[in-house]
C-alpha cells in the first residue's frame, strides 16, 4: 500500500486496480482501514474523489498465511484525499473512527 514497486519491504495485500494509501490498523489488530484512489493516481494527493475501505488484516486469524485479501468493504465514497485519514482516531473498542470529507469553495 503506497510503498511503490521498488520497496522491498512492501507487500501487496489488495488485488484490484485502485491505488491504495494511508493504511491504519484498528486497535484490535484485526482490520485495516485505508484510502483508495482511482487507477493511475500518483501518490496520495488532496482534492480527489476517494473511497474509504477496510479489510481484515492478512494473518489476523491464527494459522492464516499473509496473502492478497479479497474481502474488502467499501465504507464511504467521498471527496478528500491527503488529510482524510492521516491520523485515524479510533475508539478503544475499534468500533468507531474519524475521517475528514470536504468540498472546495470557489
Amino acid at each position: 500500500m503506497g510503498a511503490g514497486e521498488n520497496d522491498v519491504k512492501a507487500e501487496r495485500i489488495t488485488s484490484d486496480n485502485y491505488v491504495d494509501w494511508i493504511p491504519h490498523p484498528l486497535p484490535d489488530g484485526k482490520w485495516l482501514i485505508f484510502l483508495s484512489f482511482e487507477q493511475g493516481t500518483d501518490g496520495h494527493p488532496a482534492n480527489k474523489n476517494v473511497i474509504l475501505r477496510w479489510m481484515p488484516l492478512p494473518g489476523a486469524k491464527p494459522g492464516a498465511q499473509p496473502a492478497i485479501n479479497k474481502i474488502i468493504i467499501e465504507v464511504a465514497k467521498l471527496f478528500g484525499g491527503q488529510g482524510t485519514i492521516n491520523a485515524a482516531l479510533w475508539s478503544p473498542d475499534s468500533r468507531r473512527f474519524t475521517y475528514v470529507s470536504y468540498s472546495l469553495v470557489k
